[in-house]
This record gives C-alpha cells, structure tokens and sequence, in this order.
C-alpha cells in the first residue's frame, strides 16, 4: 500500500500516515482504503504531468475530465469517473465551473509539493485477450499537476515533484507553438533536467514510460510552418485531429493500434521537422519506450478580454485528450496470460455466478456445482415448486470470452502491410515495409516489460519497401541496419569531394577489365539518379561492398561522373530514419535476406 499524499510505502490498512512529509494530518480517503487497503491490493496509477510553466498541464487535465465524463460515457457502457476524495471533487468542481464561464483554471502554486486529485476509472470497457494489450479494468488514478517551476532543477524536482520515482509512465508536455524555433534546445534541456532529478531521488533509467504529448494541436498548424507542411503530406493525421470522437475509441484495443501508428508518425515529424536529434536520442536511451500523441485541451485559442484576461469565446471542444491517458494505461496495467483452451468457459461451472461465486471462492463454487447437477438429475416439478427469485432485475450479460490467439511457429504469409523494426520496442527503427502475403519465418517470440509480445521474423527473397536513406554511415544519426539486397540497380559517384582537405577523393575503384566487379573505397549512398540533388539515396554501401559496372554513366560539370551499376547479394545497410515511408520515399527492393521485429498485435485478424 502506499500513501496517497507522498507515495511512500505503508503497511497494508493504513489510515493516516503520520510520517508522511506532505499531509501527516490527513486521513487516508475512505474510498482509497477500500480499494487498496487490503493486504495484495493493486497500487493506484500514478500519473506525472511534465512541462514548462504555461505550457497547459493544468487545462489539460481539466480538459481530460470534461472529456471521460461527457463523452466516453456515452460511448464507454456504464463507464465513468468516480471521485474518491472531497478535496478533488473540489478541485475539479473549480476548474469546470471556469471553463463553463470561458475562464482558464488558476496556474499550479510554484510553492508547495501538490495534492493529488484522486479518481477511479469504473466499469472499463472489457474486451477480447490479445497478447499485446492489457484487459482495461477498474483502475485508480491518483493525478499530480505540478508548478512549471518544479522542473527548472534537479532541487526543484526532488522538492516539489519527487512523487515522479513512483510513476511507471511519465506525461511529458510541450508547448511547441510557444517554444518556436527553441523547441528542439528546450525539450532536451527539460528532459536533461528531469534525467537529473530522477537521478537525484534514485530512480533507475529505463524504469518508466515516456509519453511525449503536443499540446495545443489547434494553433500549430498556423504558427509552426513544418507542421503545416507535415499535414499536407500525411492527410489522415489532419483528419484525425479534427475528430472530437474518433470513431476507433469506442474499442480501446483497435484505439491503441491507432494511437501507435500515430505515435511513430509524429517521431517522424519530431526528427525531420523539428530536428530534435538530441532529445530523441537521449530520450529512447534513458526510458523503457517513449511513446507521441497529440491534443488539443479546448479546441481553440483563448483570447484576451477588455481587461487583458484570457477567456473562451466559444465552447470548449477537447480533441485526442483521452490518448495520451490510454496510453498510461496500456502500459501500466500488466498484461495478463494468453488462456489455454482448457480454461475456456465450456462446463456449468464455468457459468457466471456473480457475487456468490466471488464472496463463497472455490468451496461455494464447488458446492453450487454439486447441488446444481444433483437439481438436474432430480424429478420434474411444477413451477410453484421452484425457489423464488429474490429480484426480478434482469442479469447482465455475459462478457465476451477471451480470444487465444497465440503467435505463429511456422513460416506464414502476413496478413497487411507491417513495418519490419530493429527492436522488441514501439519506438523501434522501421528497417523494411513488409507488404500483404510477404512470406516470413518465426524465429522467436518476447514479451517487453509491458506484456507486449513481439515476434523476431527472417525474410528471405522476398520483394520490400524500403525508404529513403537518408544519411551516412558515418553521421551519428543512429544505429545502421544491415539488409542483404538480392538484386538492385542505382547510381554512383566515381569521386567526391574531401570535406576537409577539399581534394577529391577516389569512392569507386574501378577495374581494369569492365567485366569484372568494381569495388568501394569508402561508404557510399546508391541513388535512383544521378547526382547529389537529383538522385535519391536508397542504400547505403558499406566500404568493400563489391558493385556489378552496367556500362551506362554520365559526366556532370567538369570532373563529377557517376556509373550505373547493380549491387547482387550483398549486404547493405538503411539508415534512420529510413520509417519515413512516405510517398516518393518509398523503392521496391528485392531483399535475400533480413531479421527484425513485428508487433504481434498485427497478425491479429
């Protein structure tokens, strides 16, 4: 059991901490102690809010509650937010009483380590069992808003956010539109900061969750020109953004394999838009997976009234506010066994019994069996014979029996287009695009530390989408992905120039006898045309890589010729980020031979 004010360990049915540094004279919620009292009860989802000052933590969260409340109860059965403490409902009650009046909720006080609003999730959507999500259950949330200031230092963080070391998952909100052309300096620098202070209070990396989450999605396109142009290119993340109610939330399971498209699109969009290298490198190496969303908290910009006070002219619309909660989520509530199909309910006494069966456990079961057979088999009887029901209240209906769909042991033809990555991780590097029927073999299977079952695959002769190569082996832009081509034809520079010494430097070593393969001197880039501006970089050649002359080249100003020239059986290499597969980025490749991980999830039907 932990406390709720300071997150520190308690034993089990404690109910007022009188150690805790941050409301020792509190008592503990009623509500509180009887879900998580008991000796094995589930600690609550703790869920840390990160960002700058102003960058709409506070809104977002008001934003968040409006949202569960008013529109996944409608399309969620029976689901909704249940307050476990008067302090939140306070709170809560507050900050939505502004928003109706167009008012923004007041800013977080900068002096004093926050209260938790204290919330449980009920009668979450039960779903089919699938090996890469969790079964969504009855979970409490305890939520905690802090100042921006807290996250200026790694004293700050220790003083006024140290609730952070029991998070397994992180909200990290940026304010882009606000930050500008600093963005990618200051998002590193404020994930440098919370490195330091997780450090401070002795929080291992790789133990939580990173969830990247872009605010303020309705300004962006107009103030942030690269995000503009993203939009153009990726037409169905615009539209998505302008869904209040995506028609994939009304099953969380189909929801999350949207949200992880997405969630790859906008690393896309953090790399090649923002180029922020650094953070993203830092990032994937100090947390267990980091994740992007997006939202937009009111739906529209605020303005300033007579009085220079920003107020709401219309009425909140929240969009995509609920993702970045359902990733929390899918990966803090473990993932449960795939059920043998023993355990499928088949007999009578796999039949729901209710509350009898939970409160009597095993023996009433068993007893309820017996008698239930001994009913049975005994003689008919009229009606008026059998026992009244105490209640006339029809039963709910039986929840849908669990899928057992376990990964594949044998080679299989896939069953879509599914991204070939280097790593067991949702923020894996794309190496290939595998298309529909690709034929692939199983060579094992892992389960990340969320559950998330991920199978190792070969591809061998096989025709591949691969995307623009778009550095060199030699830049540090990330790890290189070696593929054995089968067959490829492009172009090469026969020498380039020294970026340091200006000469220029032999690439290609041709031989004497044209028949007769020629040989790379140094890494090379094969392009579909000719020069550096014109010809789009498809592979990477390591040095040594040996390349078949077909006879064609063109000379381009005095001393810059280029040869056609096949590459057979051999092993070439992709670069990050080579997974921005968009149109005109995208060649087909006839691969000999490639190893990588797909998301299980996929090959459902």
């Amino acid at each position: 059991m932990i406390c709720p004010f300071c997150v520190e360990d308690v034993p089990a049915g404690t109910k007022q901490h009188i150690q805790c540094q941050r409301h020792k004279d509190k008592l503990f919620p009623s509500f509180y102690n009887e879900f998580h009292g008991k000796e094995g009860a589930k600690d609550p989802v703790i869920i840390s809010v990160v960002g700058f000052q102003g960058h709409g933590k506070t809104v977002y969260l008001c934003a968040l509650f409006h949202f569960l409340d008013k529109v996944l109860t409608k399309i969620w059965p029976g689901f909704y937010t249940k307050v476990l403490d008067q302090a939140s409902m306070d709170t809560l009650n507050d900050n939505r009483d502004k928003l109706d009046l167009g008012e923004l909720p007041p800013r977080t006080d900068a002096k004093t380590f926050p209260r938790p609003g204290i919330f449980r999730l009920r009668q979450m959507p039960l779903l089919p069992w699938t090996p890469t999500m969790p079964r969504l259950e009855d979970t409490t949330i305890l939520i905690y808003d802090p100042p921006g200031e807290a996250f200026n230092s790694d004293e700050k963080i220790a003083e006024l956010a140290s609730f952070v070391k029991r998070s397994s998952c992180v909200l990290f909100l940026v304010d882009i539109a606000t930050l500008g052309r600093a963005a990618a300096n200051k998002m590193a620098t404020l994930l440098g900061t919370y490195i330091l202070g997780m450090k401070k209070i002795e929080v291992e990396e790789q133990s939580q969750h990173l969830i990247v989450v872009y605010t303020k999605s309705d300004v962006m396109k107009s103030s942030i020109p690269g995000f503009k142009s993203f939009l153009e290119r990726n037409p169905a993340l615009e539209e998505y953004l302008r869904e209040q109610v995506p028609g994939t939330l009304k099953n969380p399971n189909e929801h999350q394999k949207h949200l992880n498209e997405l969630s790859r699109l906008l690393r896309d969009f953090t790399w090649n838009e923002l180029k922020a290298y650094k953070f993203i490198h830092e990032a994937e190496d100090s947390f267990k997976s980091v994740s992007y969303t997006i939202v937009s908290s009111l739906g529209t910009s605020p303005e300033k009234d007579q009085r220079d006070i920003m107020r709401m002219t219309v009425e909140m619309s929240p969009r995509c506010v609920a993702d970045p909660l359902l990733f929390v989520l899918a990966k803090s509530i473990p993932i449960e066994e795939e059920p043998s199909s023993e355990e499928e309910p088949s007999s009578p006494s796999k039949a729901p019994l209710g509350k009898i069966a939970v409160i009597g456990g095993v023996i009433v079961l068993a007893l309820l069996t017996l008698f239930w057979l001994l009913w049975m088999n005994a003689e008919p009887r009229d009606s008026s014979s059998l026992p009244s029901q105490r209640n006339s209240s029809p039963s709910p209906p039986a929840r849908a029996p669990r899928q057992t769909i376990s990964p594949p042991k044998t080679p299989f033809n896939l069953p879509r287009t599914i991204s070939l990555l280097t790593a067991p991780a949702d923020n894996g590097i794309v190496i290939l695009n595998l298309p529909s029927d690709t034929r692939v073999s199983p060579l094992e299977n892992r389960t990340d530390g969320n559950g998330k079952v991920w199978i190792k695959i070969s591809v061998n002769n096989q025709k591949c989408l691969i995307g623009r190569a778009s550095c060199s082996l030699s830049q540090s832009c990330g790890p290189s992905v070696p593929v054995r081509i089968a067959e490829y034809a492009g172009w090469v520079s026969v020498l380039r120039v020294d970026n340091d010494t200006g000469d220029d430097e032999t690439l290609l070593n041709l031989p004497d006898d044209p028949a007769q393969p020629a040989t790379l001197s140094i890494n090379a880039k094969l392009r579909d045309g000719v020069g550096m501006m014109s010809g789009t970089p498809i592979l990477i050649l390591p040095k040594g890589t040996k390349v078949n002359l077909t006879g064609e080249e063109q000379l381009i100003g005095d001393n810059a010729l280029w040869k056609k020239v096949v590459v057979k059986d051999q092993d070439c290499c992709v670069c990050p980020p080579s997974h921005n597969m968009n149109a005109g980025n995208v060649f087909t490749v006839l691969v000999a031979s490639a190893e990588g991980w797909i998301d299980g999830d996929l090959l459902n039907p």
